[in-house]
């Protein structure tokens, strides 16, 4: 791709540790302050989260969620001067119905659930023995520390399964890159420097 921006790779036990640990080497007090609030509404029972891997039996729940998201996606394009329609459409179909046909070839791809409201879609596969990339997350903008609760989930699932390392990817746009670059960034790097030691 022509992305601007490098990728971001995350440490996974920085993602899971930081939420209990307040002090580490990198800033992630973002990522701390929105993951901490979303905890607390779990824990007090406010909020209940399942997850269902990816199955064309929940195909309406994952269009629901591609739906809602390459809408919010659309509407903050056209503030910019782009087309909506043309936008939501691209965005749209980026998605679905691509990751029903291909949800079977990845390492994890799942739904996320808020009291059986599904809110977030998540996807991601092994390109070395000990680093993944996530090449799907979504979710319902509203439901604030959502996206990063996404991540802390992910980092926990990688981690029981022996991996080091999130590849979060690489980014055309600098909001994008500094909205990742919070959570953790072990490196930044241009596609093809990063050696991964299998």
């Amino acid at each position: 791709g022509d992305d601007k921006y490098p990728e971001i790779i995350v440490d996974v036990n920085l993602l899971i540790d930081s939420v209990d640990y307040p002090q580490n080497a990198i800033d992630m007090q973002y990522y701390k302050r929105r993951i901490r609030k979303f905890l607390d509404r779990i824990t007090n029972g406010e909020w209940i989260i399942s997850e269902k891997n990816l199955h064309k039996n929940i195909a309406v729940d994952f269009k629901y969620i591609v739906d809602k998201w390459s809408t919010d996606y659309a509407l903050r394009s056209s503030k910019k001067g782009f087309d909506f329609k043309a936008v939501k459409d691209t965005v749209s179909s980026v998605y679905y119905p691509h990751f029903l046909s291909v949800c079977q070839n990845q390492t994890y791809c799942y739904i996320t659930y808020i009291n059986s409201q599904p809110v977030a879609f998540t996807s991601a596969y092994a390109i070395s023995s000990n680093c993944l990339a996530v090449n799907g997350s979504l979710c319902d903008t509203s439901h604030k520390g959502l996206i990063q609760y996404l991540y802390l989930q992910l980092a926990k699932k990688a981690k029981n399964d022996g991996y080091e390392f999130l590849n979060l990817g690489s980014n055309d746009n600098e909001s994008q890159d500094q909205y990742k670059a919070r959570m953790g960034v072990v490196s930044k790097i241009y596609p093809y420097t990063f050696i991964y030691n299998n």
